[in-house]
Parts: C-alpha cells; structure tokens; sequence
C-alpha cells in the first residue's frame, strides 16, 4: 500500500509500496515464537491473503473485486516465501 501524508492509503501489489513488509513479517514470527515457547500447541501465523490481482484463470472468472483465486494464491506463495526466507535467517 502506499499512504499519503493524511495516511489515506491506495493499495499496490503485495511486495511494493511504502509499507516494510520484511520488518513487519519479521515481528510477526518473532512473536510468534514467543507464543509458542509459552504455549507449546499454539503454532504457526495465521494469513489471509485479500486483494490478489487478476492474473491467468482469473480473467475468464466472475469474482468479488480482489477475491480472485490465482492471484491471492499467488500472494500467499510471496508471504509464506518472505517468511520461510526470514526464519532461516533468524
């Protein structure tokens, strides 16, 4: 997303943007180790990938606008990627 100087944002694809989403992902598993040493069942960072574009199959579907299937398939590929990415460096 890309906000401006009233914080009134426009969404961009996923990776791009004026959001730091490796420092903002990098949090998240960091905190969710922390959850998991205090609650061993507890697992994992739940994603819900929203406002994918429209890319391959999707053009010759009818969907919500964002809800496309391919193209929020392909974000959550990109984020569970960052985040395989970002624990081994930890």
């Amino acid at each position: 997303m890309t906000r401006d100087d009233q914080f009134n944002f426009h969404e961009e694809n996923l990776t791009t943007g004026d959001i730091d989403l490796v420092s903002i992902l990098k949090l998240m598993i960091l905190e969710d180790q922390r959850r998991t040493a205090k609650i061993p069942e507890y697992t994992g960072i739940p994603v819900r990938p929203d406002h994918g574009a429209q890319i391959l199959g999707d053009y010759n579907e009818t969907y919500y606008p964002g809800y496309s299937l391919y193209g929020r398939l392909k974000n959550l590929a990109e984020i569970r990627g960052l985040e395989m990415g970002i624990r081994a460096c930890l």
